[in-house]
């Protein structure tokens, strides 16, 4: 009969580790648990709560630690970015520098994706250019001269076919 291994026992500070980590890694039990050897039910218990729920409340502050952590590595990365630019490790230290930021993002439950942000701020800046002159030539016709107001609708009531 194989040997059951010993139950493994963890501390307030692990759990908060591996609960920080779990939101590094955007909830991904089975990454996570694989990444730091642990029992993917046990990391499964610790996020929803079920075991050790002051182990969430100290993973949250380990998630700002981490956030904070990675942030500086970003910056760190983007500082040598230029420095390595003559060299092939250039895209190796760019894919760095922004799994560091989303992983900072992911950590403060900021959004990795801001294609919204973007198109609403890119639409701002068309409208402060051209604003404008968009509106000026949406009122003027083809050679440049106001164009007539459209016609009224008929109203189909007051004009009887005979």
């Amino acid at each position: 009969m194989a040997e059951k291994k010993p139950r493994r026992r963890y501390s307030d500070e692990e759990r908060a580790n591996a609960l920080a980590a779990l939101a590094a890694n955007r909830g991904n039990v089975s990454l996570t648990a694989k990444q730091l050897d642990i029992p993917p039910k046990t990391l499964e218990n610790w996020a929803k709560q079920r075991v050790h729920p002051e182990a969430a409340k100290l993973g949250d502050r380990k998630k700002e630690e981490m956030a904070d952590s990675l942030r500086g590595i970003a910056w760190r990365l983007l500082e040598s970015m230029p420095e390595k630019i003559p060299k092939a490790s250039l895209k190796d230290t760019a894919i760095a520098f922004g799994i560091a930021v989303e992983k900072a993002r992911l950590l403060r439950d900021e959004p990795t994706e801001i294609h919204e942000q973007r198109d609403n701020e890119r639409e701002r800046l068309f409208r402060e250019r051209y604003g404008a002159a968009h509106d000026a030539a949406a009122g003027a016709g083809v050679d440049g001269q106001p164009q007539p107001p459209d016609p009224p609708h008929p109203d189909p009531a007051a004009d009887p076919v005979p």
